[in-house]
C-alpha cells in the first residue's frame, strides 16, 4: 500500500475491523516511512459464475438447480446424500459446460 502523505511503500496495519453492513473491511494503516495513519477500506467484487449452455448462451449459475438435476438424476441409484451435496460447484470464471459435468456426475 502506497502512504498518501510521503508516498512510501511500506507501512503496517495497527487495526482491522469488518463494517457494519459485513461488506467491507476497515484497515488502520501506519506509513514506516513518516509514521502518519491512514484508513483504506477493501471491499470484495463478486464475479457471477456462468453456465454455458448447448446453444452457446449464458445464464447465471444456480447451485440449487444443479442439485436438484443431481438428486433426481440420483434418486434409484446407490448414490449417497453426502456424495450428491459435495458436488455441483462451478468451476471457473470464464463458464460451466453443463454436458460434460453432467457425464462427469453420472460416471461418479
Amino acid at each position: 500500500m502506497k502512504c498518501p502523505f510521503c508516498n512510501h511503500m511500506e507501512d503496517k496495519v495497527v487495526d482491522s475491523r469488518e463494517s457494519k453492513e459485513g461488506d467491507a473491511i476497515r484497515r488502520r494503516r501506519e506509513c514506516l516511512g513518516c509514521e502518519r495513519r491512514f484508513t483504506t477500506y477493501e471491499r470484495i467484487d463478486e464475479v457471477p459464475y456462468m453456465a454455458v449452455k448447448k446453444d452457446g448462451r449464458r445464464e447465471k449459475f444456480d447451485r440449487q438447480k444443479v442439485l436438484g438435476g443431481l438428486l433426481k438424476a440420483c434418486e434409484k441409484r446407490p448414490v449417497s446424500m453426502g456424495q450428491t451435496l459435495r458436488t455441483g460447484q462451478p468451476g471457473g470464471i470464464e463458464g460451466w459446460p453443463i454436458r460434460p459435468t453432467a457425464r462427469f456426475q453420472l460416471q461418479k
